[in-house]
């Protein structure tokens, strides 16, 4: 990114069925969260939990990572279930094992090898918090960070966060804002917007981990998941990105006209990034589509 350059992403992070039923729905099944378990002063910034809704779409954020805490839909039928996996309480999130439990993860999710990356003919080096690499931003990455709170409706949030020149050992003062919106159409949608006053590296994204039959509601195994790409980006075994690019056409990691996602990784044995990986943990080269407006 050059000085004064801008990043943009758009993340639909999910689309519930359209034929939904209009009647009123026991939201019961969704276990009610209370605001008062997320109040908590954490690096002098004080932390809270979001309640979201848009007719019979709610979502529970927090400004502690900005984490999607909840996404409560209802599925074709009405039935109302929390698809994303969160906790309880703020102090739940900072004792758990799992850092990343829907948060927004940056500057750079994945990993950076050895933590370093050349720009502009100069090594720069990360801070080490997987091994000896970097991972996800880092030990204090967006994750860890208490975000700021610049509007709140009914059914949206957004938030912001000043990365500093230097944080993690990234060049440049990144301006952050996340968009979180539920909308007429069933979906949570999440905007990404950067800002930066040097050159540097970002690829934000977030870490929601969804279960469509609800939370602890069985594996995931059996979901039909849909990619458009016939290309994916190898991974050796630390999980860092060779360079190579490989066809997915034929192989387990061809999901172009949608499969279970459990239904190859039983040939684990049988394919190298498969086996490297432990099931699905690669990038995949998209059809790039037409510009996205902003706002």
């Amino acid at each position: 990114m050059k000085k004064q350059s801008v990043f943009f992403v758009l993340i639909t992070l999910f689309i519930c069925s359209k034929a939904i039923s209009q009647s009123n729905l026991n939201n019961s099944e969704c276990a009610p969260l209370n605001p008062e378990n997320f109040n908590k002063m954490i690096d002098g910034k004080q932390v809270s939990l979001f309640l979201l809704k848009n007719g019979n779409l709610t979502a529970a954020i927090t400004n502690y990572g900005g984490r999607i805490v909840s996404l409560c839909a209802p599925d074709k039928n009405g039935q109302t279930a929390d698809v994303v996996l969160g906790f309880k309480s703020i102090e739940d999130y900072l004792k758990a094992t799992g850092v990343y439990h829907g948060a927004i993860v940056g500057r750079v999710i994945g990993r950076i090898a050895k933590g370093t990356f050349e720009l502009d003919g100069k090594t720069q080096s990360l801070t080490i918090n997987s091994g000896a690499n970097h991972q996800h931003g880092g030990l204090k990455g967006f994750h860890n960070q208490v975000w700021d709170v610049k509007t709140v409706t009914d059914s949206s949030l957004v938030l912001s966060y000043i990365s500093v020149d230097g944080e993690m050992g990234y060049p440049g003062t990144l301006i952050v804002e996340a968009r979180y919106q539920l909308t007429s159409n069933n979906e949570l949608t999440l905007k990404l917007l950067a800002t930066t006053d040097k050159t540097t590296i970002v690829n934000l994204s977030n870490h929601a981990f969804f279960n469509l039959s609800g939370e602890g509601n069985g594996p995931i195994l059996g979901h039909i998941l849909t990619i458009p790409s016939n290309y994916f980006c190898a991974v050796n075994p630390d999980k860092i990105k060779t360079g190579e690019i490989l066809k997915a056409a034929g192989t387990p990691f061809d999901f172009r006209k949608g499969k279970p996602i459990g239904k190859d990784i039983i040939l684990e044995n049988a394919n190298e990034q498969l086996k490297i990986a432990g099931g699905y943990d690669q990038s995949y080269v998209l059809k790039k589509k037409s510009p996205i407006k902003l706002f």
